[in-house]
């Protein structure tokens, strides 16, 4: 007996040390799944915070009605039997797979994209001050990985905080196992996921494949990447306050601007960072104006770090994600993107492939042909509707005249090692 409290209070003392940061009195949104993580959290914030709890339950409409059914009802028993109000919300069946094909991410990415954005709302309806998630240390370890097999910065390396801005996560310093310890010994059920055992998500195939092989090659690993990800943590944190420091944004029209100059004088490091911070408050900036309650978000997904790092003296224009970044009269600017034909673009071609690009097919092949020129690598697209032109390392090589289906070639250097042939539409052109 004496062993069961004292295993119950410790999970629950981790919550109540978050908690204790100003948010006992505050009222807390909780997302509730019905799985063992969140079935914890709430067991242990009803526990130690006896009023001001509000749970959500979203139903994403993309496993079976049953299923969907059973873990809804599930949680709302729960939430009579803790005495904790609760709210269930549906979303239409296929809206999740039209997300997802819209914004170009996956079934999960677009279900985690819905669902935050009907947390948001909710909170604001019920005047939450936080959002309680349910994100544990075996969460962070799984997103560690999988950003880092994509290619992420610092910022996407570094360790999920307790609190971000609404956001709180109280068991993240929890591992899954110290959780269904804690629900054994409160001799309480929780509902599976049966998409859990799927592993054409990419999450389950960190978590049933990849994990369990890294425990058996090498021990302790996992405490080393949590120990990589503080660090990263602290890289990223000291990074946004360097490119602040001296990048200095002001607000033009609907975008932000700053001297190139300086921009170009600073470490390429400092120059991504403050395109990601340029890119952030454009982007919230937008969203507050063009809010909609009852629509997910509308921002393209968030650009990679090696497309700001494409940004160099020679780019006219960029488009990234949500914004366009376009250099001009010694200035560089950050504003929306927007659908249609702009008045200039950049694009860059860093080696041999097929790009398609603004319906414009660029083939890039070491072989030889009849139409096009040689060049090297990287070039540099930029121009307009009309006019696109070429650049190497070594200057200008080429001019692109477009009218309707037809792009010519004018004024070619030949040099280098590789050739590009272009298209348009489709339809191979003559130079």
């Amino acid at each position: 007996m004496l062993h069961q409290l004292r295993q119950n209070k410790t999970l629950e003392q981790t919550v109540s040390c978050v908690l204790d940061q100003g948010l006992m009195e505050t009222a807390l949104l909780v997302a509730v799944s019905g799985g063992a993580d969140s079935t914890a959290l709430l067991y242990a914030l009803s526990e130690i915070k006896k009023s001001n709890i509000f749970v959500l339950h979203v139903d994403h409409g993309i496993r079976s009605k049953k299923e969907c059914y059973e873990d809804a009802q599930w949680v709302k028993q729960l939430c009579v039997h803790l005495n904790v109000p609760c709210r269930v919300i549906h979303v239409p069946c296929g809206k999740i797979q039209q997300i997802a094909q819209q914004k170009h991410i996956g079934i999960e990415a677009a279900a985690r994209l819905c669902r935050h954005s009907i947390l948001q709302r909710e909170a604001r309806r019920i005047g939450a001050q936080k959002i309680c998630i349910a994100h544990t240390k075996d969460d962070l370890l799984e997103n560690i990985l999988m950003r880092f097999f994509r290619g992420s910065g610092p910022d996407g390396l570094a360790s999920m905080q307790e609190q971000s801005k609404n956001i709180v996560r109280p068991l993240i310093t929890v591992t899954r196992k110290e959780i269904i310890h804690y629900l054994s010994e409160k001799k309480s059920v929780y509902r599976s996921d049966s998409t859990n055992n799927d592993n054409r998500f990419l999450r389950n195939k960190f978590r049933n494949l990849l994990i369990p092989y890294l425990n058996e090659l090498i021990p302790h690993w996992q405490k080393a990447v949590h120990h990589g990800a503080e660090t990263q943590y602290l890289i990223a944190h000291y990074l946004n306050e360097e490119a602040q420091k001296h990048i200095k944004w002001q607000k033009i029209n609907d975008g932000l601007m700053t001297d190139s100059k300086i921009f170009f004088e600073q470490n390429p490091i400092i120059r991504e960072e403050a395109l990601f911070y340029a890119t952030d408050t454009v982007v919230k900036n937008r969203s507050q104006q063009s809010y909609k309650p009852d629509t997910v978000s509308k921002k393209i997904t968030v650009p990679k770090r090696r497309v700001f790092r494409s940004f160099n003296q020679h780019t006219r224009a960029l488009d990234a994600g949500p914004v366009r970044i376009v250099q001009k009269n010694n200035t560089i600017t950050v504003h929306p993107y927007q659908s249609a034909i702009e008045e200039a673009f950049t694009f860059v071609i860093e080696k041999i492939g097929l790009y398609t690009f603004k319906k414009l097919n660029i083939n890039c092949t070491a072989e030889s042909e009849n139409n096009g020129f040689y060049t090297e690598l990287p070039v540099v697209l930029y121009g307009n509707n009309r006019t696109i032109t070429v650049e190497d390392i070594q200057g200008t090589v080429g001019y692109m005249f477009c009218t309707d289906n037809l792009i010519t070639i004018k004024h070619i250097r030949t040099h280098g090692t590789f050739f590009i042939a272009f298209s348009y539409d489709g339809k191979t052109f003559d130079s």
